[in-house]
C-alpha cells in the first residue's frame, strides 16, 4: 500500500463494499492489520460506505463514518486504528445480505461448529482459546458467520484476550502462535 496522504482502499468482504480513506501515514501503514477475513480489493470509487481517519491536530485524529459526526475525537493513532477496525467490522456484520453475523465465538470439533454466544467480557475469547488449545479448529472469537447454506463460515482474526487491568490494551494473539488449527472452510452446526 502506498503511504501518500489521503490514501484510499476499496474493499468488499462478505458482499459488503467499503472505501477506507486514511490521512495520517502512521495509521495508513497499519491498515492491513485490520482488514476483514476474505476481503478483496475493488476500485475505491465502488465502495458504498466510506470510513475515514483524518488528522485534526498534532498527533490527534478522528474517525469519520460516511460523513457523520466523528466517532473518535482527539484520539491517538492506535485509538484511531482500533476505532476504524471496530467500525469496519460492525458495518460489515450489519450490512451483509447473504450472511448473519452472531456476536459469538466459534470453533469446529470433528467438522461440526460449536457456537458460543455471549456479551462482551463474558469470556468467549478465553473459552475459544481453551477449546482450540484442546484440539478444536478455530473459526472466530468475534463472530459466528452463518451463510444461507446454513454453515458457519470462518472469521479468523487474532484472538482478543482482555487483560486483568482494564486500563491495559487487549492482547491480540494469532491462534497459530499457540498451536491452534484454523478452520479452512465452513462447518455444519
Amino acid at each position: 500500500m502506498s503511504t501518500e496522504r489521503n490514501a484510499s482502499l476499496g474493499l468488499v468482504a462478505f458482499g459488503v463494499r467499503v472505501r477506507l480513506r486514511v490521512d495520517p501515514d502512521e495509521v495508513w501503514e497499519r491498515v492491513s492489520e485490520i482488514l476483514p477475513p476474505g476481503w478483496r480489493s475493488i476500485d475505491p470509487a465502488d465502495g458504498a460506505r466510506e470510513l475515514a481517519v483524518e488528522r485534526v491536530g498534532d498527533g490527534q485524529y478522528h474517525l469519520i463514518s460516511g460523513g457523520d459526526e466523528p466517532l473518535v475525537v482527539n484520539g491517538s493513532p492506535e485509538r484511531a486504528l482500533g476505532s476504524l477496525d471496530a467500525a469496519l467490522r460492525l458495518h460489515i456484520a450489519t450490512h451483509a445480505e447473504d450472511f448473519v453475523f452472531i456476536h459469538a465465538g466459534a470453533v469446529a470439533v470433528h467438522g461440526r461448529a460449536l457456537i458460543l454466544p455471549g456479551k462482551s467480557h463474558a469470556g468467549k475469547s478465553t473459552l475459544v482459546r481453551a477449546l482450540t488449545e484442546a484440539g478444536a479448529d478455530y473459526l472466530s472469537d468475534e463472530y459466528a458467520v452463518l451463510g444461507q447454506d446454513g454453515l458457519v463460515h470462518p472469521y479468523p482474526r487474532p484472538i482478543s484476550i482482555r487483560p486483568q487491568d482494564p486500563l491495559d490494551p487487549d492482547e491480540e494473539i494469532d491462534p497459530v502462535a499457540f498451536g491452534a488449527s484454523v478452520a479452512s472452510g465452513p462447518s455444519r452446526i
